[in-house]
């Protein structure tokens, strides 16, 4: 799993690796209290792409753009890219 946002820009982005880690990595974001809508769903093939608009209750928002690539039902490699925004 590859994160892009503006504390980990293209040049260096965050690398998650493993079912622990990754495992680790969704436990800490869904166990945030942020409202999640899934706004567009794109797929084509093996791959898979959409748009997540986050909002924390104290009004920080987040557009989230997954771009997953699927091998026999399973995420095999994604890519996150995120803006933060108010």
């Amino acid at each position: 799993m590859r994160i892009i946002d503006r504390n980990n820009p293209t040049s260096r982005p965050r690398e998650i690796n493993g079912k622990t880690a990754i495992s680790q990595y969704w436990d800490d974001v869904c166990g945030r209290t942020v409202t999640h809508k899934v706004e567009t769903i794109v797929a084509q093939g093996n791959r898979l792409t959409f748009m997540e608009g986050c909002a924390y209750p104290e009004g920080g928002k987040v557009l989230c753009v997954p771009m997953l690539e699927l091998r026999g039902g399973r995420i095999v490699q994604q890519i996150l890219v995120q803006v933060w925004g108010e």
